[in-house]
């Protein structure tokens, strides 16, 4: 009974072994990067029942080995989203005083929840600058017609394929639009946000498609994506400080991820502060940190909070930023800049993306 209650953990383990390392952007050699943490728990699971189970026998040895190897690699892969490193995005110090702040609620609503009263509470009791919604179908929208008061510019692209969108802002927008940058059915945010201290601040607001068998066998539509908005960033010769959020489909440690990071040489907030999992809300124990806000240099975090869930598999994200003086130069020395080998790969992705 007990060698027979080791084969599942066993099994997930050795798959989680092998897989990944064919080189192939197919969802099931790929499926592997989001659970890094849940990983080096059913590794050590694994070990412990094959030990109980089958004692010292030479090939348990071996397994072990190449488990606790891989624990170590996993690890060493979520090292940077704990506490125990360096954080990426300076928080605001005592005393300093900032210049513009910005905040943002992010939420995947869930199309199918209708939990619509419990996100105008959560709105009315944090007052973010902006809102940030994904899923959003026509039921949505119209429930949420309410926002409009408060946040008078704003764009609403309700669909029913769970790719639908909606921003609401308080502050005016210039050159918003919405852009279609691999699939003409998902739309992603693309605007500038005008404050009222005078600065001015690029976004992006993103929903790939997430590599799963309904929606996409492969990751390459998410991947294109990101890196084709981390190329138009890069590309930016106005000196605008840049903001992009979004549900990413894509984990923060992913290889992917830090791809788009140093192209685009934006920072991660995430980074020596923690996990801070937003999916799946539903079942908490498989979380893992797929809601995310990247930032230039220009900015200071004063706030990343993990919201109570409110009926969707997401929880809700809370962000507030500020702009200092003392960002830009301090955290110039964060950024990893890319390599030809970093652009060759963005740019075949990138292809390989548009002819999907």
């Amino acid at each position: 009974m007990l060698a027979f209650l080791a084969i599942l953990p066993l099994s997930l383990s050795l798959a989680a072994l092998i897989l990944p390392r064919i080189p192939s952007t197919y969802w099931l050699m790929r499926i592997f990067d989001y659970p890094r943490p849940q990983l080096m728990v059913i590794h050590l699971l694994s070990i412990v029942l094959l030990a109980l189970a089958f004692g010292g026998q030479w090939w348990v040895w071996g397994i072990a080995g190449l488990l606790l190897t891989d624990i170590v690699w996993q690890g060493v892969r979520i090292l940077p989203f704990t506490s125990l490193t360096a954080k990426e995005v300076l928080d605001i110090r005592d005393g300093e005083q900032p210049g513009a702040r910005l905040s943002l609620l992010h939420w995947n609503v869930f199309q199918e929840n209708r939990a619509h009263k419990s996100l105008l509470g959560q709105v009315e009791e944090m007052q973010p600058d902006m809102i940030f919604l994904c899923e959003t179908d026509q039921a949505w929208v119209d429930e949420l017609a309410p926002l409009r008061k408060q946040y008078p510019h704003y764009l609403e692209v309700p669909l029913d394929n769970t790719y639908g969108l909606c921003f609401y802002s308080r502050y005016p927008l210039q050159d918003a639009e919405i852009c279609y940058l691999i699939a003409d059915d998902v739309p992603s945010l693309k605007a500038q946000v005008l404050l009222p201290e005078g600065e001015k601040i690029q976004l992006y607001g993103v929903h790939p498609i997430p590599p799963m068998p309904k929606y996409g066998k492969t990751t390459i539509p998410r991947d294109a994506e990101l890196l084709k908005v981390a190329r138009q960033i890069e590309k930016a010769d106005d000196g605008l400080p840049h903001l992009l959020f979004g549900d990413l489909n894509d984990v923060a440690w992913s290889s992917n991820t830090r791809l788009f990071q140093k192209i685009s040489r934006l920072l991660d907030p995430r980074r020596g502060r923690g996990i801070i999992p937003t999916f799946n809300a539903q079942y908490p124990i498989f979380g893992i940190p797929i809601d995310q806000l990247f930032c230039s240099t220009h900015f200071k975090l004063v706030k990343m909070d993990r919201l109570p869930a409110m009926g969707s598999d997401h929880y809700p994200l809370y962000i507030e930023v500020a702009m200092t003086d003392h960002a830009e130069r301090v955290q110039e020395g964060q950024i990893e800049k890319p390599d030809e080998e970093d652009y060759r790969q963005a740019r075949d992705t990138i292809i390989a993306g548009n002819n999907y």
